[in-house]
C-alpha cells in the first residue's frame, strides 16, 4: 500500500452506522482494517457480510439435512404414515417435523393436522414408544 485512501464500502452505501466500542477494539479493528487496506469501519462491515454469508451457508446445509431427514411431499409422508400404522392399528397418524426455525408441518389426516397446526406444540402430549 503507498498510502492513498480508497472507499472501504461499496458504491451503493449509503447508510452510516454507529458502534460502541472498547478502546482495545476500535485499535484491534483499525489494525487488522490496515493490514487489509480498510478502514476499522470498512473491517466491520466486511466482517458482518461474512457471518452473513457463513450464516446463509450454515441456513442452506441445515434445510438440505432437514429435508432429506423429512420428506415433503405428500406421497412420501404417506408411506411413512403407512409404515407406522401397522404400530398403532385402528389409529389415525400424524407425522411431525420442524423447519430449521422450529416450525412444525403435519402429514395425515387433514382434520386432525390443521388442529394440531392450530395450537402450540407445548400443548401437545408427546409420548415415545420403543417398537421392536
Amino acid at each position: 500500500m503507498s498510502g492513498e485512501s480508497k472507499p472501504s464500502y461499496p458504491p451503493g452505501a449509503t447508510r452510516t452506522v454507529s458502534v460502541k466500542a472498547t478502546p482495545e477494539q476500535k485499535s484491534t479493528w483499525e489494525a487488522v482494517g490496515h493490514n487489509h487496506g480498510l478502514s476499522a469501519g470498512g473491517f466491520l462491515a466486511f466482517t458482518a457480510d461474512l457471518y452473513l454469508a457463513m450464516y446463509r451457508a450454515y441456513l442452506e446445509a441445515n434445510d438440505a439435512h432437514y429435508d432429506a431427514l423429512h420428506p415433503a411431499s405428500n406421497s412420501s409422508a404417506a408411506e411413512v404414515r403407512a409404515a407406522y400404522s401397522r404400530y398403532f392399528p385402528g389409529m389415525p397418524v400424524v407425522l411431525c417435523a420442524q423447519d430449521s426455525s422450529g416450525v412444525p408441518t403435519y402429514w395425515g389426516r387433514p382434520d386432525i393436522a390443521k388442529f394440531l397446526a392450530s395450537i402450540s406444540m407445548d400443548r401437545i402430549p408427546w409420548k415415545t414408544y420403543t417398537v421392536n
